[in-house]
């Protein structure tokens, strides 16, 4: 990937590019609704596919980049006798977003591999036919938006009506990835591959200079030894000097923390690391459990419910707000544990997937007992009684708040998005 060239010559130069196209029939022409492009090797659900029914069609096909390019600057997509109008490509506009290998933070299908992922057009709203797509050698679909879905491999989505017209080019690199990061109590173990490592360095960064390794095999394993525990907001990144190739995000304040950072602590250990953390936006301390009260369950719930619409998360009972760890008696974990899962099956809609562990305390009886909800594929998750109407909320700098129309809409798809719009030019389903 080359950044002085232009999006649609760099496209042209691939060998191979492989496109996910959905389109429906707009008076009688048949007209682009989602486009996904993607490069340097085949998304990881990516299948060949042609899905047509009377109002809608959907493509995944393995193409010559330059014959991408191509139909792309003539505004046309043509595939054995179906013709498709094109979004008008305006590369004067176009914005590019780096983005981490395995990263589904912006929603689409996480890519295994890092890649630049550039918004290709304006956006506007096509209407689609509202009725079930059913055709003769085709899967039937509810709605079109839950096609899209299966199309880019992505969760399905609510609702019906209208999908937002977009296209994208995401370009993967080979040169690096990170496979996985292992926090262990006396070092980080970081295990990079890809085809131009030589020359890549991986560093263990944080607000501190941190120890750097310069890589020369394709595939590599780094480790960095700890004196002390991590620092606060520490991450891996692989980098070439002048820009990042991949990162993983360790302990961060304000950052979710990736599934394949795993953590293998001696208790204590895992302690550190859990206080080393602060409250953010996937940790969350409490003194004890919620009172016999609605207003207590209620701050509960929607910090979980707010953890399974984002990137996941824990609640850590035993430590106070200003992180002095107390602990609860050992004695009482089993019984803690079900009125948790009680709690959690009566508040939230639909149930999160949750894991409950504890941690011993040094020279004492009692325990830190760490809730842990995943990150949820059936979004949104709502909070409330059943008796009431429940409500969406999402974690923002360690606090849980109300989800407004925009984030309700990107949770939709999995998107919560961070402080900026997502790279796709906002690919919501309604």
């Amino acid at each position: 990937m080359t950044a002085d060239s232009s999006v649609l010559d760099r496209l042209a130069s691939e060998r191979f590019a492989w496109v996910r196209l959905a389109a429906a029939l707009v008076d009688g022409v048949w007209t682009q609704v989602v486009l996904d492009i993607t490069t340097g090797a085949a998304p990881p659900g990516f299948t060949p596919l042609r899905w047509q029914y009377g109002c809608a069609v959907l493509l995944a096909e393995k193409r010559k980049g330059a014959v991408v390019a191509r139909f792309l600057r003539a505004g046309r997509w043509q595939s054995g006798q179906l013709r498709v109008d094109l979004a008008p490509v305006n590369e004067e506009v176009l914005r590019s977003d780096r983005r981490a290998s395995n990263d589904g933070e912006y929603g689409g299908e996480p890519l295994t591999w890092p890649s630049m992922a550039t918004s290709l057009m304006n956006h506007g709203n096509v209407n689609i036919p509202p009725e079930p797509l059913i055709g003769r050698e085709a899967p039937t679909f509810l709605t079109f938006s839950v096609g899209v879905a299966n199309l880019l491999n992505m969760p399905e989505p609510s609702g019906t009506g209208f999908a937002t017209q977009a296209g994208w080019l995401r370009e993967q690199d080979l040169r690096g990835r990170i496979v996985k990061v292992r926090l262990h109590s006396d070092d980080v173990e970081v295990l990079v591959e890809g085809e131009g490592l030589r020359g890549l360095a991986c560093e263990l960064a944080g607000p501190s200079p941190g120890p750097a390794v310069r890589l020369s095999s394709r595939s590599t394993r780094v480790r960095f030894p700890l004196d002390r525990q991590l620092q606060p907001e520490s991450w891996v990144v692989l980098h070439d000097g002048g820009s990042w190739v991949d990162r993983r995000f360790l302990n961060h304040q304000w950052v979710r923390r990736e599934n394949d950072v795993e953590v293998i602590l001696e208790p204590q250990s895992r302690l550190e690391s859990l206080m080393g953390g602060h409250e953010g936006a996937d940790i969350e301390f409490k003194r004890e459990l919620p009172k016999d009260n609605d207003a207590d369950k209620r701050t509960l719930m929607k910090t979980v419910g707010a953890f399974a619409n984002g990137g996941g998360g824990t609640i850590a009972f035993g430590i106070t707000d200003d992180e002095l760890v107390l602990g609860l008696p050992a004695t009482s974990v089993r019984k803690s544990i079900d009125r948790l899962v009680d709690l959690v099956e009566r508040w939230v809609e639909p149930i999160p997937e949750t894991t409950f562990e504890t941690i011993e305390l040094e020279g004492s009886s009692d325990v830190v007992l760490l809730l842990t909800v995943r990150s949820g594929q059936a979004t949104p998750y709502c909070v409330g009684r059943p008796s009431e109407e429940r409500r969406v909320y999402i974690r923002r700098h360690g606090h849980t708040r109300p989800a407004n129309q925009r984030e309700l809409r990107a949770i939709v798809v999995k998107t919560v998005p961070r402080e900026q719009s997502p790279p796709y030019g906002g690919l919501y389903f309604r």
